[in-house]
């Protein structure tokens, strides 16, 4: 593109010259604003990748309190994306498996349920976040004794 826009300036004369003395910082201005573009619009949703592979990887392992950690970094970095929340939200009820505390649980499926609805949020149409929230209740409920609790949960 630079070559391309070179070469259609050869031939023309340019009314105003590129660099005026009074306007010399819009320079350094126009340059952050580009890089900070770059940095939110690319790579933060490429290293958000990144994260959630290796979230995946950690899950597989059956290492949920680093899975959580690292799906909870992708979703800082790319917030929009609804398979990051979803996989964020699936790890918390993964996490309750381990735990025996009932208070610990009810955070956790707290947790679980909070993030599989930002997901839902983001993209309502996907028959898995549906599913994966389903499930969430489905074994919240199964985790009470409590009729009236199991009801309302299922």
């Amino acid at each position: 593109m630079l070559s391309t826009a070179v070469s259609l300036m050869v031939s023309a004369t340019l009314p105003l010259p590129l660099w005026r003395g009074h306007t010399w910082w819009l320079y350094p201005t126009v340059g952050i604003a580009v890089i900070v573009l770059i940095l939110t619009t690319n790579l933060n949703v490429a290293k958000a990748g990144i994260y959630y592979k290796s979230g995946l990887a950690a899950e597989s392992s059956q290492r949920m309190d680093e899975a959580i950690a690292i799906y909870r970094r992708a979703v800082e970095l790319a917030s929009h994306v609804d398979r990051y929340h979803l996989s964020l939200g699936w790890a918390y009820g993964l996490r309750v498996v381990g735990t025996s505390d009932a208070n610990q649980q009810l955070a956790l499926f707290e947790h679980s349920c909070q993030e599989s609805k930002r997901a839902r949020d983001i993209n309502p149409l996907d028959p898995d976040i549906l599913a994966t929230l389903g499930h969430v209740y489905w074994n919240w409920g199964g985790l009470t004794s409590d009729l009236m609790h199991r009801a309302k949960r299922w």
